[in-house]
């Protein structure tokens, strides 16, 4: 009988510190309740997750791929843009506007057959990411040929990862672009 690769990684999920479980759980809770998680009852692939606390006291959950999808992956190749060249390319605007993408990754879907992989395994049990999670190698490339593609043509708009500037050299061109 030949010999069959086992494609399986499964690691068990972390101890959150008892501080953060509350947190951890209410961010599970908000993630599968948007539809970017979705619980299973079993999977072959599992990554433990790390809680990250971000400066206004919420959490972002974070996946552990080091240790599992990342070292299998082929990372996407896309340069991202130098911020010096999307300041000079504002240059001559009277008028801005920032935009920030809130959870920018997680406005991404994932293909289905990539969804199985990039399983996350929490006190609460097994999840399928069905969007970009934060800590899959690439994901900032990903993205930001995402957004890039998305605002392609657009007059006046730049993109730099999940902030987004639009300019015009006066208010109707300003507003023109924000339309």
């Amino acid at each position: 009988m030949p010999y069959q690769v086992d494609t399986e990684m499964y690691l068990l999920n972390r101890f959150e510190p008892f501080a953060l479980k509350g947190r951890v759980e209410n961010e599970i809770d908000r993630l599968e309740r948007e539809g970017i998680i979705e619980k299973v009852e079993s999977s072959e692939w599992a990554t433990p997750i790390v809680p990250v606390v971000k400066t206004d006291g919420s959490i972002r959950l974070c996946a552990d791929y080091s240790v599992t999808l990342n070292p299998n992956l082929i990372v996407p190749q896309h340069s991202l843009p130098r911020l010096e060249e999307i300041f000079a390319s504002l240059n001559g605007g009277k008028q801005f506007t920032k935009l920030d993408f809130k959870h920018a990754y997680l406005q991404m879907k994932v293909h289905p057959e990539s969804q199985k992989l990039m399983t996350i395994n929490t006190h609460k049990g097994l999840y399928v990411c069905k969007r970009l999670m934060y800590g899959l190698n690439g994901a900032p490339t990903i993205w930001q040929r995402y957004v890039n593609r998305l605002f392609q043509g657009m007059d006046g708009v730049k993109v730099f990862m999940d902030d987004a500037r639009i300019t015009g050299s006066d208010k109707i061109s300003h507003f023109t672009a924000l339309d």
